[in-house]
């Protein structure tokens, strides 16, 4: 997939559907991901005031739950992109309603997601590019580390979903 692009897609649409405070949620672990990078580049398109520090939750935490209303009631954003499908029932858990008071952005769509507003990454097609790679590869017998990495980059894109205003 191609994660700089199917961010700034999931940050155009919530901004176009009208929220102005999109907060980011990751494992900690995606911390130093792409996703974070162009999240705060994307942050700079917005005043100041209006920017919300990203949330990296650690995996697994018994706090987990405190941790995400305490970082939803003092950062007030007002839709939450993620890669967490637990999230908006710890919202609803802290009193909020989903989309009503805080929208939810899938950055994977799957089955665990169904109907959520997010990215579909079209992993039917990621796996064709990389079937057609590695038979590239075996008909040119190229065997080993390649001196030159090679990428395919599939944009995902944007799918509309109950968990966002519109």
């Amino acid at each position: 997939s191609d994660p700089m692009h199917n961010l700034t897609t999931a940050w155009r649409n919530v901004i176009q559907c009208g929220y102005r405070r999109p907060g980011l949620v990751l494992p900690e672990f995606l911390l130093r991901s792409s996703w974070h990078a162009c999240f705060l580049a994307e942050q700079t398109t917005l005043p100041a005031a209006d920017r919300v520090p990203v949330l990296g939750l650690q995996e697994p935490v018994p706090e987990r739950a405190a941790v995400f209303e305490r970082w939803l009631r003092m950062k007030r954003p007002d839709v939450v992109i993620c890669c967490d499908s637990r999230l908006p029932s710890l919202a609803r858990k802290a009193g909020l309603r989903v989309p009503q008071d805080v929208g939810f952005v899938h950055m994977h769509l799957a089955e665990d997601v169904e109907g959520w507003a997010g990215i579909d990454q079209r992993d039917g097609e990621i796996g064709a590019v990389a079937v057609g790679l590695v038979s590239s590869l075996l008909i040119r017998n190229e065997r080993g580390v390649v001196p030159v990495p090679r990428r395919s980059l599939v944009p995902g894109v944007w799918r509309d979903g109950r968990t966002v205003k519109r």
